[in-house]
């Protein structure tokens, strides 16, 4: 139980410093692998992640995480996993709570930061509003994962 309580307390962190759905995912992804979830996908912003843990087809549970009416969480678990089950309904309260309220200050995974966008203006003796880019911009997985951004399908 200390072990899942120690994955929530840095996933909550995580989640309080993130500014993008990127980072968001990296943190949501390390907390699911460390509680025995054997696949999530993530929805924030239009930006949707996923990963399986676990090769193979199985029969499954899937528990869904609302964080608005577009924004969600899906973690599932095979049926009959010998790994007990510790701090799911924690990490699904957590997910729930600390996503609904970081997205109103969540950015684009592509844009730039509007402090950095306006240093670069200043440098460059450019005088106009910073450019936040697009989602689309970032196609490539980060150099530490396998997973990628996909656009989404709604």
């Amino acid at each position: 139980m200390l072990g899942a309580e120690i994955h929530l307390e840095n996933l909550e962190n995580a989640l309080s410093a993130a500014t993008t759905p990127n980072d968001c995912w990296m943190a949501i992804r390390e907390a699911c692998r460390h509680l025995a979830i054997h696949r999530v996908r993530v929805s924030l912003l239009g930006e949707i992640y996923e990963e399986q843990f676990v090769p193979g087809k199985w029969s499954c549970w899937t528990i869904r995480i609302p964080v608005s009416d577009q924004d969600y969480v899906n973690c599932e678990r095979a049926l009959g996993c010998q790994i007990e089950t510790i701090g799911i309904a924690s990490l699904a309260d957590l997910l729930g709570g600390a996503l609904r309220a970081r997205i109103p200050s969540l950015r684009p995974t592509g844009s730039i930061d509007p402090q950095i966008a306006a240093l670069v203006a200043h440098s460059a003796g450019i005088s106009r509003e910073p450019d936040y880019g697009s989602v689309k911009v970032s196609m490539d997985a980060p150099a530490a994962t396998a997973t990628y951004c996909l656009p989404s399908m709604e």
